[in-house]
This record gives C-alpha cells, sequence and structure tokens, in this order.
C-alpha cells in the first residue's frame, strides 16, 4: 500500500522521483525502490518524507497506521513490513533461480540433441 500511496501523492504534487529525492536527499534510485515495493524507508525518513509531501505517515502508509498513532508505533509497523518485504524479495530469488535452473537444464538437453543430430548426419 505504502509504495501506491507514494507514487500516488507525489505524482499529484507535481514531483518527479529526482526532485523527491534530492529533497530528501537520497539517491533517485531509493524512490524508485520504494515505489516498486523493492523496500521501504526507515522511521525517520518516512517522517521526512511525509513532511515533504505535506501529508503524515499515516497517509503513506495506508490503512496500516491507525490515525495520530506516535512515532514507536510506526517504528514498529515498518519494522514488521520489512520483515515480510524481506521474506517476500528471499522466496522470488529462490523462485527465480529455481527457473533459471531449469531453463539451464533445457538449453543443455536442446544442445546435447542438436549435437547428436548433427554427428548423426555426419557419420551418414
Amino acid at each position: 500500500m505504502f509504495h501506491k500511496n507514494l507514487k500516488r501523492i507525489r505524482s499529484k504534487k507535481g514531483l518527479s522521483r529526482e526532485e523527491l529525492a534530492g529533497h530528501l536527499q537520497v539517491a533517485c534510485r531509493t524512490v524508485s525502490d520504494w515505489e516498486l515495493y523493492r523496500s521501504l524507508p526507515d522511521v525517520q525518513l518516512l517522517m521526512r518524507l511525509a513532511q515533504t509531501l505535506d501529508t503524515t505517515p499515516e497517509q503513506l502508509m495506508g490503512d496500516a497506521l491507525p490515525p495520530g498513532c506516535d512515532q514507536a508505533a510506526v517504528a514498529r509497523y515498518l519494522f514488521a513490513a520489512k520483515q515480510q518485504l524481506m521474506e517476500r524479495n528471499r522466496r522470488r530469488r529462490f523462485y527465480g533461480r529455481i527457473r533459471l535452473g531449469i531453463l539451464s537444464g533445457l538449453g543443455v538437453a536442446v544442445a546435447l540433441l542438436l549435437l547428436l543430430w548433427l554427428v548423426g548426419l555426419i557419420l551418414s
């Protein structure tokens, strides 16, 4: 939810990723990673982000945070959300490696079949 809210609010304010990154003094890649749900900001950066966008952390995080919650509650939520994101990314890497292994195996099998076919043509 955060990534969608961030992109929507940033666009509504008329800021590019580069401009927002400049205001926050972070790399443009950082803002991109937030909007693509590859990472999440820490609590201090979330507070600065909300201030820069003239919004609240609750509006950025969506329904996940109750209105008016304190910084400790935001930090606890972010910690749990980052744990979930890390697990999601771990699973994606795992299944990506499995797909790569399967495709590599198929490639080797096709190459061997072509080699056997060529050897058969040469010998006949």
